[in-house]
């Protein structure tokens, strides 16, 4: 491990572009940027070297230091918002997550979190799809091929904050939701990750959000191609009120009394209440302080 952390240089970070072009725009980009968030990059510095066991965390891939220079999970952050909320994080996760669990998961990328299938399982891993949407996210993964993604945040005042629910880009990625919602007992993964985040957020006594589509870190008004998901609409279906500035998710998993439920639907609920409960029980021995 390296015993000392310094934000990266260009040449670190663009090391493998070889269009002249490109690398000069790069370059221009990234001097500005360096030089106009040079009072947050010290205290990054700082933080990082007072907290060594993040120092692999960036050392070893140095575009997520990029959530510092522009955007970090809601886009309304100014930079030294994004310092103190990547900060916050960093700091709280220590506790959410657990000291052992947090080395685990710095060193392996992932921790299995439950087994829901023979071929679908749920992982705590480090977010490997965008940094800029949250360095942590929990995963669905059937076989080798990834399910549905949500990055988070840990923000101030115990709150934690989706960033972003990203499913399969493969071409037979409808086919498989469906199918995987078959398996998981009439669940949608998009669903089923709402309700890891509110058994989680229970456990440790935090406030589940969701990010208003428009503050979204993707999020662009001129480009729809780049965010089809409608988040407003997802955090409503999941029991979310809008106010202030974060869709506020109750922790609570609503149920369906057996007698409301018709007699051929029984099983499936009986199935799908039953492996609610485990997983619950899997994250509270997991996540529960000692």
């Amino acid at each position: 491990m390296n015993k000392q952390f310094y934000f990266p240089t260009y040449q670190q970070m663009y090391i493998g572009e070889r269009r002249k072009l490109k690398r000069f725009r790069q370059y221009i980009r990234y001097s500005f940027t360096t030089l106009y968030c040079h009072k947050e990059i010290k205290q990054f510095e700082d933080y990082i070297n007072q907290n060594p066991k993040f120092i692999p965390l960036f050392s070893s891939y140095y575009y997520r230091v990029n959530a510092l220079l522009y955007k970090y999970c809601d886009n309304r952050f100014n930079k030294q918002q994004r310092k103190n909320a990547i900060c916050q994080t960093l700091t709280q996760a220590q506790t959410f997550l657990g000291e052992k669990n947090l080395d685990l998961l710095l060193n392996q990328q992932k921790i299995l979190l439950f087994q829901l299938t023979d071929e679908i399982a749920l992982y705590l891993q480090l977010n490997c799809i965008d940094p800029l949407e949250g360095f942590f996210a929990i995963h669905l993964q059937k076989g080798n091929e990834r399910l549905y993604d949500a990055s988070f945040a840990l923000l101030e005042n115990k709150q934690l904050l989706i960033a972003s629910i990203q499913g399969s880009s493969l071409d037979n990625a409808p086919e498989e939701i469906k199918l995987a919602t078959k398996q998981l007992h009439g669940i949608r993964p998009a669903f089923l990750l709402v309700h890891i985040f509110k058994m989680l957020c229970e456990i440790k006594q935090f406030q589940l959000l969701g990010i208003p589509k428009k503050h979204q870190a993707k999020y662009r008004f001129n480009d729809f191609s780049r965010l089809l998901f409608d988040y407003d609409a997802f955090w409503a279906d999941n029991g979310g009120e809008l106010k202030q500035n974060y869709w506020y998710i109750p922790n609570i998993i609503e149920r369906k009394s057996m007698d409301d439920i018709p007699s051929k639907k029984r099983s499936m609920y009986k199935k799908r209440y039953e492996m609610l409960d485990n997983i619950k029980q899997s994250l509270t021995q997991l996540f529960q302080a000692p």
